[in-house]
């Protein structure tokens, strides 16, 4: 099994919301997303805005260990693989590099 991961090699919250919201604003204007997170409980509204509570749901953030612990802890529950997308919040170039790296490691 394969779960798509959002990450965000941050730990300013407000910043990593901001980003994450701006790279997938389209996906909650689009019907099939948008239904499915109505039946996650996370509705969007009309023009397809999604709540904090949903980004919060789908990006993995923080400290490059608080990431792995996520990580490993998503893989240690039956999942196979992590398709990781990065969502860059300051320095996309060296959050890629330190993403990578993190993810070699596990």
């Amino acid at each position: 099994m394969v779960a798509h991961v959002l990450a965000a090699m941050s730990d300013d919250h407000q910043a990593v919301l901001e980003a994450t919201r701006k790279q997938i604003a389209s996906y909650g204007r689009l019907p099939f997303y948008a239904s499915m997170f109505a039946d996650a409980d996370f509705p969007v509204g009309p023009d397809g805005t999604m709540s904090d509570e949903l980004v919060n749901s789908l990006v993995i953030s923080g400290t490059p260990e608080a990431i792995a612990a996520r990580f490993g802890e998503l893989l240690s529950s039956g999942l196979d693989e992590l398709l990781v997308l990065p969502v860059a919040v300051k320095d996309a170039a060296s959050e890629r590099t330190q993403l990578a790296r993190l993810i070699g490691q596990l």
